[in-house]
Formats: structure tokens, sequence, C-alpha cells
């Protein structure tokens, strides 16, 4: 198989070029970077990120 790739400049580029939307890949960019930052938000923050994620994961399943 020979397939063309698409070049990002940044990990946050990668990642929105997957359909996830900006502000959740620049969460996804500061999670690796700090992964404490998921533990310093609020309870409604963390339920709207895993919310979004989880929206992210059930279409690939589809």
């Amino acid at each position: 198989m020979n397939q063309t790739g698409k070049s990002a400049r940044s990990r946050t580029d990668f990642i929105a070029s997957t359909g996830i939307g900006t502000e959740l890949a620049d969460f996804l960019e500061g999670f690796v970077q700090c992964p404490e930052r998921y533990l310093a938000m609020t309870v409604e923050e963390r339920r709207k990120i895993e919310e979004r994620m989880d929206a992210i994961l059930s279409s690939f399943g589809s």
C-alpha cells in the first residue's frame, strides 16, 4: 500500500486534521504536556471534555 500522507506542522494541527475541534485539540495538546491540568479542572469542565471525546471515539466505531 502506497499512501500519500498529509503533513502537520504541530501535534495540534494533526489532532485538528482528524476532525477534532480546535478547543479540544488545544486541550489534548496541553494534557499531553501537563496531565495535571485535567485534575485542576472543575467537574463540569471535565464532563464537557469527556462528552466530546466520547462522541469522537464513537464516531470511529461507526
